[in-house]
Parts: structure tokens; sequence; C-alpha cells
């Protein structure tokens, strides 16, 4: 099972696809060699980015959460988790704004904000997708936990 937001998704792949073919432009018409080759660097990381944004989401594994950010994919194991909790506010400067995201919490290691699940509550729908996930999540934690007691 995936949970992905594919209009945010979209929205920010276009958008890094841009600003990634301003910087091939930027590095072609660069006179400096240092110059070029800063430019080539940042812009073949933004077009990683590009295709990253394309593959946000969670994914659940018959062993593990898999949380695929853009930056980075947190793999984490069913006996590790302690817990998962939705609507906890979002870290960084979102969460100040009102941004929420579901949680996990981690024995021992550093909890995981589920960030591509995260909202600002817009959204008339209940349960949001979020909300869903979260719901999903904790029944194959505890089907985990039962078959795998401690």
């Amino acid at each position: 099972m995936v949970w992905r937001s594919w209009f945010w998704n979209i929205v920010l792949a276009i958008l890094l696809a841009i600003l990634a073919s301003m910087g091939v432009i930027t590095t072609v018409v660069e006179s400096t060699p240092v110059g070029k080759a800063v430019f080539a660097v940042v812009t073949a990381v933004t077009w990683i980015g590009a295709v990253r944004a394309l593959f946000l989401g969670v994914r659940v594994r018959p062993d593990a959460i898999v949380m695929r950010g853009l930056m980075r994919t947190y793999t984490m194991r069913w006996g590790e988790i302690e817990s998962i909790g939705g609507d906890m506010p979002a870290g960084g400067p979102s969460g100040s704004l009102g941004a929420t995201a579901p949680v996990v919490r981690r024995k021992g290691k550093k909890d995981v904000e589920l960030n591509v699940l995260g909202g600002y509550g817009f959204s008339p729908i209940r349960p949001t997708p979020a909300e869903r996930a979260v719901a999903e999540l904790n029944v194959r934690l505890a089907r985990w936990k039962a078959e795998h007691p401690a």
C-alpha cells in the first residue's frame, strides 16, 4: 500500500524541472569554468530532485514502513516502531503556520515525521488522507505485533 499526494508531487516535479532547465541554460552561458562546474552540479541535483518528487510518499512493506522524502528515504522496521500518531504539529516553519503531519515513534531512535502526508487541515473531507494512512498503519502495526510477540 502506498500513500502519496499525486497533485502536489507533480506540481513540485514541474517546478523543480523548470528550475533545473534554467540551470542548464545558465550552465551553458556561464563563461568561467568554475561557474560552469558549480551550476552543472546544482542543476544535476535539481534534476534528481525533480525525478524524486514524483515518488514522494509512504509505502508499507511486510517488514517495514518506507517514507520517501525529497532528500532522504527512511526505512522503519515494524519491530522498532512504538506507535504512529497523527495530527502532530509539523517541524520547521510550516508547523508554525498550522501544518500537521503523522509521526512514527521509534524505540531508542529519533522519531520520523511523515511530512509527505502533512497538511494544513483546509479540506472539509474527513478523514484526510493522512488520517486514513495513520489508521491503516496502526492496523498493520498491531497485526505485526500480534504476529511477533516480544
